[in-house]
């Protein structure tokens, strides 16, 4: 008689692990209409104050408020632009693919977890193999930075028990494979 217990599921002890993401971003805490509000209304307000005194024979607080509002508009487009960018890292079977969006470039890196010299310092975090280097800068802060490190760490460590596991329990000797017949 079958037991009532649950399911046994098929598992492999060569299971793909899934992969890991960080995103590190600048969280701006308004949205674009609010920002778009908070930069007009001061500009509508000086060039209604400038106008009033333009019609009182004064232009000079016209072209103050008309340079304000030049100013206002090329900071909200730098901001608009700069507001998505980010970094995503993403530890995939021991590689890390490291993707940054500046603007509109984006730059992808794959960098081998074995070998991945890795630093925090206070502009961000810092990636190195061999002769790439990646620095991750002005994304996120030096805590959310560290944290990352930390589990990138661990992670590079739990990696290397596996396989350190795995070659103990290797057979010694030559190995046969099966050979593929020739296309």
């Amino acid at each position: 008689m079958p037991s009532a217990s649950a399911p046994a599921w098929p598992t492999s002890p060569a299971a793909p692990e899934p992969p890991r993401r960080w995103k590190l971003g600048r969280n701006g805490s308004l949205r674009p209409l609010q920002l778009l509000a908070g930069c007009a209304l001061p500009c509508a307000l000086g060039l209604v104050a400038g106008l009033g005194f333009a019609a009182y024979g004064s232009p000079w607080p016209l072209v103050f408020a008309l340079l304000q509002t030049v100013a206002m508009a090329l900071a909200f487009a730098q901001h608009a632009r700069h507001g998505a960018d980010r970094a995503v890292l993403t530890l995939r079977h021991g590689w890390l693919e490291v993707a940054k969006r500046r603007g509109s470039r984006l730059s992808v890196v794959n960098l081998p977890l074995a070998c991945l010299g890795m630093q925090v310092d206070a502009r961000g975090l810092r990636l190195e193999c061999g002769t790439a280097r990646v620095r991750i800068q002005g994304y996120a802060t030096p805590a959310a930075c560290a944290a990352v490190l930390r589990e990138l760490e661990q992670a590079r460590s739990a990696a290397a028990n596996v396989a350190s596991r795995g070659q103990s329990r290797a057979p010694a000797g030559p190995q046969r494979r099966p050979v593929s017949p020739a296309l």
